[in-house]
């Protein structure tokens, strides 16, 4: 049974949120443009702090941007970790929003995402939509398009089926207070949090979408030791390379018309 289905409804212009969870580094600035430079204008950034230097990291970036539709949780103890996620969790239930996606620091999105997910949810009446993305490094130099790993239905170059849940996908208010609490269970279970929420949302939820756009920009961590994203660097070179030997016209069977 697809339970989404019995929740569709035609939303008119409907309330797009982004989270991102930080500690204010600088790279922020690069995420919070690419929110207002958004084609599809009904969109509201949320960010979520937890220290006091991420406080005021985040409050000096904002005074200066002066964005539009962003909003500062200032949450007043630490609770989150690396990635986030129990921030992530808490504020899912706490603004208000149709649908809802995360972007990690220093990550950003191209200026019409919003726009496709939105045609994609009204042309194919949808339960949820994913799209595509970019990985970069560092320095924001690209690394490749990621045709070997976040790739939906289709198996990817290291034998599993995956979407990058906590940044490529779009989910509608209720169905995000579904699978929030599986940010907070699946490390608990060293299970990776991603590939839980995914598999809860393509068995629960089947009637989901890919927007066809690499939208999302993926970028490696600039804070972490340069040794592990020079692995990382190495590691989706590598399947690049394998699924391209796979797919050399570069028709990939996980794009469809």
């Amino acid at each position: 049974m697809d339970y989404g289905k019995s929740y569709e409804k035609n939303i008119m212009n409907p309330l797009y949120l982004i989270h991102t969870p930080t500690l204010g580094h600088e790279s922020l600035v690069d995420t919070i443009e690419s929110v207002q430079k958004q084609t599809y204008k009904n969109v509201k950034h949320v960010i979520t702090t937890d220290t006091e230097e991420g406080h005021e990291k985040v409050s000096k970036i904002l005074n200066s941007i002066k964005p539009k539709n962003t909003l500062h949780f200032k949450n007043p103890e630490t609770v989150g970790n690396p990635n986030g996620v129990r921030l992530t969790v808490g504020v899912s239930y706490l603004v208000n929003y149709d649908y809802w996606q995360n972007c990690g620091t220093g990550d950003w999105i191209e200026d019409t995402h919003f726009q496709n997910v939105n045609d994609t949810f009204e042309k194919y009446k949808c339960s949820w939509v994913w799209c595509l993305r970019k990985i970069w490094d560092w320095n924001k130099e690209l690394i490749a398009p990621d045709i070997f790993e976040s790739i939906g239905h289709h198996i990817s170059w290291n034998n599993y089926r995956f979407i990058i849940a906590n940044d490529c996908h779009v989910v509608p208010r209720h169905f995000m207070h579904c699978i929030a609490n599986l940010n907070v269970i699946a490390p608990m279970y060293k299970t990776c949090n991603d590939q839980v929420i995914f598999n809860e949302l393509r068995y629960k939820f089947p009637h989901f979408r890919c927007t066809n756009n690499y939208s999302f920009n993926f970028r490696l961590n600039q804070d972490r030791d340069l040794q592990k994203n020079e692995s990382a660097k190495k590691w989706y070179l590598e399947g690049y390379r394998v699924m391209n030997e796979l797919y050399p016209d570069g028709k990939y069977p996980w794009i469809l018309e």
